[in-house]
């Protein structure tokens, strides 16, 4: 038996709305961490085409061979 627990059940504690208060604290954390982590700053995939079409490229080095 934990020594720390109250043996006698308190009467006017409702289980059934401590329940769904963490169930809804939880969910919220949840929505919390994923929002926080969206917001962070993640760098474009490189990609070989330039990103504004009407910009110059850079042309290929000519091998020496």
């Amino acid at each position: 038996m934990d020594p720390t627990r109250n043996p006698a059940e308190d009467p006017e504690f409702d289980f059934n709305a401590w329940e769904l208060r963490q169930r809804a604290h939880h969910a919220w954390l949840a929505i919390y961490q994923q929002r926080c982590l969206s917001a962070v700053h993640t760098p474009r995939p490189y990609t070989r085409g330039s990103a504004r079409p009407w910009a110059a490229c850079a042309l290929p080095e000519k091998s020496h061979c």
